[in-house]
C-alpha cells in the first residue's frame, strides 16, 4: 500500500477469469486498496495485516475493472474492522 502498510494476499482465485483478466483485476485491486488505505490512515483509522483466509460473495457479473474496486473494498473493510477490534 502507498503508505507502507502491507496485507499478503497468498492466493487470489477467480474462476472461469483468463490470466490478463486476473492480472488486470489484481492491478485495479491493489491501487484501489492504497487508495482506500491512503483515506483511512489520513483518517485515523486502523488496519490489521493479520485477515487470515477470506470467502468473498461477491456479484459474479463483476469482472475487470470493476472487479477490482469489488474486491479491495471486501478486503479493506475485514482489514478495518478488524483493526478497530484489536484496540
Amino acid at each position: 500500500m502507498n503508505g507502507g502498510g502491507a496485507i499478503e494476499l497468498g492466493e487470489l482465485v477467480l474462476p472461469g477469469a483468463s490470466a490478463a483478466e486476473g492480472a488486470q483485476v489484481a492491478a485495479v485491486f491493489q491501487n484501489e486498496l492504497g487508495r482506500l488505505w491512503d483515506i483511512d490512515r489520513a483518517a485515523g483509522i486502523s488496519w490489521t495485516s493479520e485477515l487470515g483466509t477470506l470467502t468473498l460473495d461477491l456479484d459474479p457479473a463483476l469482472r475487470g475493472d470493476a472487479l477490482g474496486r469489488a474486491i479491495a473494498q471486501e478486503v479493506s473493510a475485514r482489514a478495518r474492522r478488524a483493526g478497530a477490534e484489536r484496540l
